[in-house]
């Protein structure tokens, strides 16, 4: 692992928890993230790809990984975090069972562990549930745009339940989930949306059957939102970048292509890119 870092809506939980005066919810969320992303890098681990970068988030966190996550293996490294934290609410409920005078002492870090195991099961985008979604469906990208209108939605109905909750008992978690998860949904960097979208090209091949190898030759004012829409996932591209006049400006492969969507904004005319990334 080369860098961790915290966003800033984990600082923003923290603070709200610290204000509140929770202190025992506070040190239980942190652990029980803790463990969340713990699992999350070891099932990585497992599977063999080498992280260069994890982002904490308030519901997980966001992992990059040196090589493409192929689908069979997203899904176990997406449910290795929410079910870990399930299964020791488990194992909790097990020792209020044996042993009952633990129950005022770990009663916040079973609901720590519940509410952050249970709330990334959600089917909504960025949570885990959606990355496990997107892992099965062949069209990422329009299943991606759903899930964020989904995570948008829940995250209404958690407001109102805030709201709801002034009236009785207010209840400053659903107001925290709710803001957390519309500010993940609406909120994420393109870069980070492109990584889950590129897994839609499929550049680690299947090579236990047949594939083509194709051609391309496309004008340097192409955006690269429409190479995207041409590229097959039985397929192995080499793309010729020419001019007007048809001239030679630039040969690229698939891994530089990969780079230059992670790098730039989806309309952004591939020559311009390329050049870019010579610049970088």
């Amino acid at each position: 692992m080369k860098k961790i870092s915290v966003h800033p809506l984990f600082l923003l939980l923290l603070a709200a928890l610290m204000f509140m005066g929770r202190w025992a919810l506070l040190c239980s969320s942190v652990l029980a993230v803790a463990i969340h992303e713990l699992c999350h890098y070891l099932a990585a681990r497992i599977k063999g790809y080498r992280l260069i970068k994890l982002t904490l988030m308030p519901y997980g966190a966001i992992m990059y990984a040196e090589e493409r996550i192929v689908s069979d293996d997203e899904i176990l490294i997406s449910a290795a975090g929410p079910m870990s934290n399930l299964f020791i609410c488990v194992f909790v409920i097990a020792l209020w069972w044996l042993f009952p005078a633990l129950y005022s002492y770990t009663i916040d870090f079973f609901y720590a562990n519940f509410a952050i195991g249970a709330f990334n099961l959600l089917p909504a985008y960025p949570l885990d549930g959606s990355k496990i979604i997107l892992s099965m469906v062949k069209n990422r990208k329009k299943a991606m745009n759903i899930l964020k209108i989904i995570g948008i939605a829940i995250s209404f109905v958690f407001l109102a339940l805030f709201v709801i909750s002034t009236f009785f008992a207010v209840n400053y978690t659903y107001m925290i989930a709710g803001v957390l998860l519309f500010v993940g949904s609406v909120g994420e960097k393109n870069k980070e949306r492109y990584i889950h979208i590129c897994n839609q090209i499929s550049y680690l091949k299947d090579f236990n059957h047949p594939l083509e190898k194709k051609y391309i030759v496309i004008n340097h004012t192409v955006p690269i939102r429409r190479i995207i829409k041409m590229l097959k996932p039985y397929c192995i591209y080499k793309i010729e970048v020419v001019n007007e006049a048809m001239n030679t400006l630039f040969f690229i492969g698939e891994q530089q292509l990969e780079d230059i969507m992670l790098k730039n904004k989806p309309n952004t005319p591939i020559g311009k890119a390329i050049e870019y990334s010579k610049a970088d």
